[in-house]
């Protein structure tokens, strides 16, 4: 088990801060997400793949997932089908990169279609890129997140895509905001888990969905933390649990000088007492 931050954590820096840092504070890789103060869409990866080959091959550090900016919970068939396009581009660039995968969102579900139908359109585009990802020795990952928040929903699109070129991403946080345990969680996607995404939060009030970024160990969602890893490295996870902690959406919360250090201390313990 590998540990990574994602680039969230440090939006102002460039790709060469970005992997000097992993150095400096004791990670294996980089996922990346933001650069110079800006979200890093597909067409910027694109535009600026040699510079981001460059800075890391020379660094030594792996790229080890990007962010597609997909989803594809929309009912509008031509949206998805773009989205479909974005999405296997994402892919092909990771592919170029040595990057093992790249993550997609899922979208808000529509609240006036069935939920099913919703994912039966979703896996049929997920299943078309994910034929692209095995191609390209690449995969591509569904996040527990918006709409897909619940642990069983990206299950249910697994269940349809039982693709190699497609597994899920475990970001704690979200299922934990629905009222999972970290066992409903792992029995609903455990064994097709290949990337986690952590972070730290306090609910700010009672009975609210708003919280508060704390730095690992220090609020509610750590011991889901350290269950979700135990977990994993029972089921012989091998892949990156990545720091999430989100700086660009969050500029008040702690710096990455401070936050990403912190959390890689943290993480080699969490990691090194689940292996034991």
């Amino acid at each position: 088990m590998k540990i990574a931050f994602s680039t969230i954590s440090c939006p102002a820096y460039g790709f060469e801060q970005q992997a000097r840092a992993a150095g400096e504070y004791g990670y294996d890789a980089v996922e990346l997400y933001a650069v110079d103060g800006q979200r890093l869409s597909v067409d910027m990866l694109g535009e600026r793949l040699e510079e981001v080959r460059r800075a890391f091959r020379d660094a030594g550090v792996p790229i080890c997932s990007l962010n597609s900016w997909g989803q594809f919970s929309m009912a509008d068939p031509e949206a998805r089908a773009a989205m479909e396009q974005q999405v296997t581009r994402a892919l092909e660039l990771a592919a170029e990169l040595g990057c093992p995968q790249a993550k997609t969102f899922g979208g808000q579900l529509p609240k006036e279609l069935p939920k099913e139908t919703v994912f039966d359109y979703v896996a049929e585009h997920i299943g078309r890129i994910a034929r692209r990802a095995e191609s390209l020795g690449v995969r591509l990952l569904l996040e527990t997140h918006d709409g897909f928040s619940p642990s069983s929903y990206v299950g249910a699109i697994l269940d349809r895509v039982p693709s190699q070129g497609f597994a899920g991403l475990w970001d704690v946080h979200h299922p934990f905001r629905m009222g999972e345990s970290p066992e409903e969680v792992d029995a609903n996607i455990g064994a097709r888990v290949a990337h986690i995404h952590v972070k730290d939060c306090n609910r700010a009030a009672p009975g609210q969905d708003k919280w508060n970024y704390v730095l690992l160990g220090q609020g509610e969602l750590a011991s889901h933390v350290q269950r979700a890893i135990q977990l994993m490295a029972g089921r012989g996870f091998n892949g990156y649990v990545s720091v999430d902690w989100e700086k660009q959406w969050h500029p008040e919360i702690e710096d990455p000088e401070v936050a990403l250090p912190h959390f890689a201390r943290v993480l080699r313990d969490y990691t090194q007492a689940a292996r034991s």
